[in-house]
């Protein structure tokens, strides 16, 4: 969780990914400062975290039956090359 956020929270006030300021850099040494001073800021990087969740989630499901073949694929042989994965998703 620790390096999502940081992630969200360099998109929302460092990358001009945000909702102000989106030509302004403002460097975070100390996330939890940042989040802990500005309310407002801290719900827009949870909603980024929400909506990041729920789109990852989504991908899995969409994908369930390819993430089963490679979970059965990746227990028999204890390991997957990228050709082994690439096969899989081929057989979409």
């Amino acid at each position: 969780m620790a390096h999502a956020t940081r992630i969200a929270l360099d998109m929302q006030r460092t990358l001009g990914l945000g909702e102000e300021y989106l030509l302004l850099y403002r460097a975070n040494s100390n996330p939890a400062d940042a989040l802990d001073r500005d309310p407002r800021l801290a719900a827009r990087i949870h909603g980024r975290l929400e909506a990041a969740l729920e789109s990852a989630t989504t991908i899995l499901r969409e994908g369930r039956d390819l993430l089963d073949a490679m979970i059965r694929v990746l227990f028999d042989a204890q390991a997957l090359d990228g050709w082994q994965v690439m096969l899989i998703l081929g057989r979409r």
